[in-house]
Formats: structure tokens, C-alpha cells, sequence
């Protein structure tokens, strides 16, 4: 418990050191640290940053340094960066150690097993003595002048970063002492009689360093690398300060040297805030860059201030300037509209000095040796002195700030200076105003890219709403003609299959542009050089059809439709071109943008579905007509069949029922003769008997009155008669 109280009152003491307000004191915290581990001595190295160079701090006796000692720290020994960094490491498998750890560097050197895993995430490396110690052979030769003995490196981890690595010495300790030879541990032995000291032998030996003093050692280090990482923070920040008190102590001497001086400093200051101001007010880059050079012109009282952006050939165009009256009254010869000025020596050199942020002042262009035609140029302009400024965007050398003047003229420091802040501040706002340009341009295609897919929407509904092609084509033509703000959208369709001819067939055009609508084109050159192409897929998109290096009779055809630029993407039909769709502009020139021509393919390729569709329900309308008109004839055959079926049953069935009838009928027939015969014979036999009998039984006469025997012998003969005539016409029958 006394141990790890003693411990914490040691890292407080250490820490008030580190943070002592308002700075961090890192010397008086390495000797407290040093003193809590009772070193010999100390030291507390920092690693190199981006802003700053590596810092060391001594306490005690030092080692030499590295190169027989005339060269760096033993911190920037490479197997002890490789060792410092290994703490940020990664393992190379699971559960293994560290690259370049200690118990890594002892496993590789063979002096000692691989461990299956680290002990603890601690990396300080606890050295007994250096002369025992095999990885630390390379630095022990810098310590052999010391009493140095035992060594305790503790690397210093902030986050994922190394920021450094303190490190503690320790020499020899008294181990026993010999008298004679002999150990005698009676303490009276410590005060002999002097007589005695020459049998008196001291014995010496390194040190352990204890598990405690480790604990003492990582709580330090996590202290010292919070602090350190403080410190340099702090050290960058009074970087910084003194960097600009330096800049204000230079421009407070600056100005302290004239009244003049300081008037036009604290003008060109003003004017430079009111130019800052005024560029972020404006978004426009013609009024920046004519406000800038105005401002500057009237400041430095100087002839004329110019604008000059470089092309990607490094040749280069003045975009804006401001010319004041010359010095004798006359006024200067204007630059004139974005007039081109290619310097060859800026074309070969691609910008030359100004590339490397460097300005040119010329006092007098007749002493600085330019060839005689390049001072004709500058001669044509007035242009006697000069002094430019490059404007970078970013890292890129964009263009040049100049300002010129018709005689003479030494120019300032303070106008140097002045002319390059401005060119500066052109930069931004030209990195503002490309940037803005970017948001406006992007807002402005996500805008139309909405637009267009909204009126690509509608399309696909009308399409959807009706298969009626003509007021599809209409509507569509009208939509894209709005939308892309075009002179005319109109639909080609081609007559045949050989595609030597054809005729607009829909068209959207705007007010005061004649219409093609109608129009039949029978072009030579269309079939013979673009047909294939459009057959193909391929789109075609012209600027400028003078410009374009078409065939003169396909120019010509285009020229009499009075189209100056055009966009034509084919419309497919199963692999067969049945048509375009021709988006011209009429009165000027103009760049088809990817955006508009995809929407264009877009378009094109639902007019294609929609033709599909049409052609499809047409053949539908036919096939329809056809199959009703075939199922008329159907009923009609049928209806024919049905009674030529019914006629045959009924021929079949008064076969059947004449068969069936004659049968009978012949029975009858036969038996007629017979009937005939015996009725014949009873009449015959009735008048033989009343003959031969003169008296009759009345009962007889009373049965022959009854019978009326005298109709009967009448009738029957006739009764059958009609039977044999009906028998034998129905024979006849069947």
C-alpha cells in the first residue's frame, strides 16, 4: 500500500510538472522522472511532425551520439523506430505478437520462443544491463565512456500515433563488500579503521527493475504522451503566432519607415477589403474581374489593369481589364473583347515562373533583353512597365494579374504585395465562382434530368392511355420541343424497307419556324452514307451542320429545311429502321449536351414501343376481322351442314318408315285379291239362296234388312277397289 501511495504521489508530482499553466514544461518533468526511478540519467525524445522537427531532452550523463558520435540520437537507430512503432502495429495472426515488439525481435533472433500471446498491450522495453543484452548490441558501444549499466525505453502512444519515447538510465549499484576476499555482512565492517582500506574490496552489478517500477513506468508514459501531444499542439499554435507577429512586425516596421508608405498600405488594405467584400457580394465573374481592375487600376494609379486566364495550350485570352487616360491625356489602346495572347516562352514553359507562385516586375521593358517583336506587342499597347501577380485556384495556376503602365515606374514592395493579395483573392472568388458554377450547373441538370424524366413519364402514360400513334407522335413532339428548347421536333418515317425516301410525319415547331410537316425527302446522300448508321443504332448530334464535315448534297438537304444543328436518334422496329426522330435548331449553332441526348434515346426508344404497340394492335384489329369474318362462314357452313345433316336423317328415316310401310302395304296388297274373291263368293252364294229358297225364317229377313245386303253387295266390290288403288300408290311411293 506504501509502495502504491508512493507511486501516485510520484505521477502527481511528474503531472503538476508536465501542466504547469499556461505551458508545458517537459524538462522539469523529465528530471522529476528521473529522480521518482533514482536514474543516473534521462532522456525524452520526440518524434518528428509535419510542422515541426524532432525535439530531444537530456538529464544526467548521455550516451554518444550516433555515426562516432557526430550524428543523430540513438532514438533514430532503425531497429529503435522500428521497435517504437511496433506498438501501433498489427499482429500478423490472431493472438500473435507484434511486429518488431521485444518479445517479437527475441523470437526472430532466436533468443527466446515465439509466445502464443502478449502478457500485456505493454511495449516498454526493460533493459538490466546493456552489455547483456543482445538486441541492444548496435547501441551499446555509445554508452562505454558512461557508468550507464541498465536502460528503460518507454514508448510514448497517443492513439494510434507514436509521438515519441522517454527513456531512463541507471548505473551500478554496490552488490557486497570483500574483505580479504571474504563477505562479511556485519554492518560494523562498513567503518574500518583506515589501515584497513586497501583489503576492502566494493563489488558492483546492474540493477533489476522491479514489476512496481514497470506499472510506475506505463502510468508515466500514458502522462507523457498526453503531454507531449499537448505540447505540440501548443508549439504549432506559438508557430503559428509567431509567424504572424513576425508578419505584423515586418509590416508595423513597413510602415513605420514613411507617412506615404503607411497611407498606401492602410489604401490598399481598405481597398483590398472592399474588393474581398464586393467579390462576396457578386457571383458574377465578368463583373468581379471588372470591379477588381478598376479598383486596382485607381489604387496604384497605373494606366491599365488586366485579367489573363491560360488556355489548356498555355496560350491564353484577356477576360476582363480597365484602361485609365494615359499620362499625357490621350487615352490607351483598349485590349479589346477576350483578346488572344499566346507567349510562346509561357507555352513552352507552361507558365513559366508564375507556375511556382513567383511574380515579374519590369521597371522598363527596353532593359530587360526581350526580342524586339515582343516589345512591338507591348509598344502596341502603351505598355512601358509592368507588374504580374498568378491567380491560382487551388494548387492550378489559372491565370495572370497585371498591371500595366505607358512609362517608366518603379514599383513598390507594398504594390508587389498589394497586386498579389489581389490575385489571391481572385483565385478564391474564381474557386467560389466555379464552385457555385458546379452547384448552379448540377441543380440546374438535376432540374432538367426531373424535367425530362417527368415528360419521359407522360409519354409512357399516354402511350399506356392510348395506342393512337398520331396523337402520341403529337404530344410527344410538342413536350420535347418545350423541354429542350428547340426550334422544331419532328418525326421522320421512311417509305419502304429500301429507305430511299420518306416524309415527315408529326412535328411540334416554335413560332416564326417554318414547318416541315409533310414534307417528303428523297435524299441520295441520306441513303447511301447515314441510312446504315441509323440502321445501326448510331445517334447523330451536330453542332454546326458548315462546321460539322458532312457530304455536301446531305448539307444542302438540311439547309433547305433550314436547320443549322440537329440531333437525330433512329427508331427501331425488330431490328428494322422504321424511322428518326430529328431535333433541329434552326437560327444558330448549338452543343448537344450528354443529358439531352440520352433523353433523346430515351424518347425514341418509347416511340419505338408505342409503334410497336400500335403495329400489334393493328394486327390485332385485322386478325379480329378476319376471325369474324371467318366465323360468319363458319355459321353459315355450319347452318348448311346442319340441314344437308337433318335432309339425310330425314331421306334416312323415311327409308326406314317406306321400308317399314311397304312391308305391310304388299301384305295388304296380296291379301286384297283374296277379300275380293271370297266377298265374291258369299254375294255369289247370298243370290244363289234367295233364288232357291222361296221361303225364308223371318229372323233372316229381319238380319238381311238389317245389313242392307243390297248396299253391300254393292259397296264392297267398290270398298275394294279403293284399297287396291291406295295400296298401290303407296307402293309406288316407297
Amino acid at each position: 500500500v506504501q509502495e502504491q501511495a508512493q507511486q501516485e504521489a510520484d505521477i502527481n508530482r511528474v503531472t503538476s510538472l508536465l501542466y504547469t499553466i499556461p505551458t508545458v514544461e517537459l524538462q522539469p518533468a523529465l528530471e522529476e522522472a528521473v529522480a521518482v526511478f533514482q536514474g543516473w540519467g534521462g532522456r525524452l525524445y520526440l518524434l518528428p511532425t509535419d510542422t515541426q522537427k524532432s525535439e530531444l531532452y537530456e538529464c544526467g550523463e548521455q550516451p554518444q551520439k550516433l555515426d562516432l558520435g557526430k550524428g543523430r540520437p540513438m532514438e533514430e537507430n532503425l531497429l529503435w523506430q522500428r521497435y517504437l512503432h511496433s506498438g501501433v502495429g498489427l499482429p500478423n495472426h490472431e493472438n500473435s505478437t507484434k511486429p518488431w515488439s521485444v518479445k517479437w525481435m527475441r523470437a526472430v533472433y532466436a533468443l527466446a520462443n515465439v509466445p502464443s500471446e502478449s502478457a500485456t498491450d505493454s511495449n516498454i522495453w526493460a533493459i538490466r544491463d546493456i552489455y547483456q543484452e543482445p538486441l541492444f548490441r548496435a547501441l551499446a558501444p555509445s554508452f562505454q565512456f558512461t557508468k550507464i549499466r541498465g536502460l528503460l525505453s518507454i514508448p510514448l502512444q497517443y492513439g494510434q500515433q507514436i509521438v515519441g519515447c522517454l527513456t531512463i538510465f541507471r548505473t551500478t549499484v554496490n552488490t557486497e563488500i570483500m574483505w580479504a576476499g571474504c563477505n562479511d555482512t556485519d554492518t560494523r565492517q562498513l567503518m574500518p579503521r583506515q589501515s584497513f582500506e586497501a583489503w576492502r574490496e566494493l563489488k558492483t552489478g546492474a540493477q533489476e527493475w522491479t514489476e512496481g517500477e514497470l506499472k510506475l513506468a506505463q502510468a508515466l508514459g500514458e502522462r507523457f504522451s498526453n503531454a507531449v501531444k499537448q505540447y505540440q499542439l501548443y508549439q504549432q499554435v506559438q508557430g503559428f503566432n509567431a509567424s504572424l507577429e513576425t508578419q505584423v512586425r515586418e509590416q508595423t516596421a513597413e510602415l513605420r519607415r514613411s507617412n506615404i508608405e503607411l497611407k498606401q498600405s492602410a489604401d490598399q488594405q481598405k481597398a483590398l477589403f472592399s474588393i474581398i467584400w464586393k467579390m462576396r457580394e457578386s457571383w458574377d465573374l465578368e463583373a468581379i474581374f471588372q470591379m477588381t481592375t478598376q479598383e486596382v487600376c485607381h489604387l496604384l494609379q497605373t494606366s491599365r489593369v488586366a485579367v489573363y486566364r491560360f488556355n489548356e495550350d498555355w496560350g491564353g485570352q484577356f477576360v476582363g481589364d480597365f484602361e485609365a487616360a494615359n499620362s499625357d491625356g490621350t487615352l490607351l489602346t483598349k485590349l479589346g473583347t477576350n483578346p488572344v495572347w499566346d507567349d510562346t516562352y509561357l507555352q513552352e514553359t507552361q507558365g513559366g515562373r508564375y507556375r511556382h507562385n513567383e511574380t515579374s516586375v519590369v521597371e522598363d521593358i527596353y532593359n530587360t533583353g526581350y526580342t524586339s517583336c515582343y516589345i512591338e506587342i507591348l509598344e502596341q499597347f502603351q505598355i512601358r512597365a509592368f507588374a504580374i501577380a498568378p491567380i491560382f485556384i487551388g494548387q492550378q495556376l489559372w491565370g495572370l494579374l497585371g498591371a500595366y503602365h505607358d512609362n517608366t515606374r518603379l514599383w513598390e514592395n507594398t504594390e508587389v504585395d498589394f497586386l498579389k493579395q489581389i490575385a489571391t483573392q481572385l483565385g478564391i472568388a474564381l474557386q467560389q465562382g466555379e464552385y457555385l458554377l458546379q452547384v448552379q450547373t448540377q441543380a440546374k441538370q438535376l432540374t432538367l434530368f426531373a424535367e425530362q424524366q417527368q415528360t419521359l413519364a407522360s409519354v409512357i402514360n399516354k402511350i399506356r392511355s392510348s395506342l393512337k400513334i398520331d396523337k402520341i407522335f403529337a404530344a410527344t413532339t410538342r413536350e420535347v420541343c418545350s423541354l429542350l428548347n428547340v426550334d422544331r421536333v419532328a418525326v421522320f418515317q421512311f417509305y419502304s424497307e429500301s429507305h430511299k425516301g420518306g416524309e415527315i410525319v408529326a412535328e411540334d415547331v416554335k413560332p416564326g419556324v417554318p414547318s416541315i410537316f409533310s414534307a417528303k425527302v428523297y435524299d441520295r446522300c441520306l441513303n447511301q452514307d447515314y441510312v446504315q448508321k441509323y440502321r445501326n443504332g448510331q445517334i447523330q448530334a451536330i453542332t454546326d451542320i458548315e462546321n460539322s464535315g458532312l457530304n455536301p448534297c446531305y448539307i444542302q438537304m438540311l439547309s433547305h429545311l433550314q436547320i443549322r444543328a440537329n440531333l437525330i436518334v433512329p427508331m427501331l422496329q425488330e431490328d428494322q429502321l422504321w424511322g428518326l426522330l430529328c431535333i433541329h435548331q434552326c437560327h444558330e449553332p448549338r452543343h448537344w449536351q450528354a443529358s439531352e441526348i440520352e433523353f433523346a434515346t430515351q424518347i425514341a426508344a418509347q416511340l419505338s414501343i408505342a409503334l410497336k404497340h400500335a403495329t400489334l394492335l393493328a394486327q390485332t384489329h385485322q386478325q379480329t376481322q378476319e376471325l369474324s369474318e371467318t366465323l360468319t362462314d363458319l355459321k353459315q357452313t355450319q347452318t348448311h351442314l346442319i340441314h344437308n345433316e337433318k335432309m339425310s336423317s330425314l331421306g334416312q328415316l323415311v327409308a326406314g318408315v317406306a321400308h317399314e310401310i311397304n312391308n305391310p302395304v304388299n301384305f295388304i296388297y296380296g291379301n286384297l285379291t283374296h277379300i275380293e274373291e271370297y266377298c265374291h263368293n258369299l254375294l255369289k252364294f247370298y243370290h244363289c239362296y234367295q233364288q232357291h229358297t222361296n221361303e225364308c225364317p223371318q229372323e233372316l229377313l229381319h238380319q238381311a234388312e238389317s245389313l242392307d245386303l243390297d248396299f253391300l253387295a254393292e259397296d264392297i266390290p267398290q270398298l275394294i277397289g279403293s284399297l287396291k288403288l291406295g295400296a298401290s300408290r303407296i307402293r309406288s311411293l316407297v
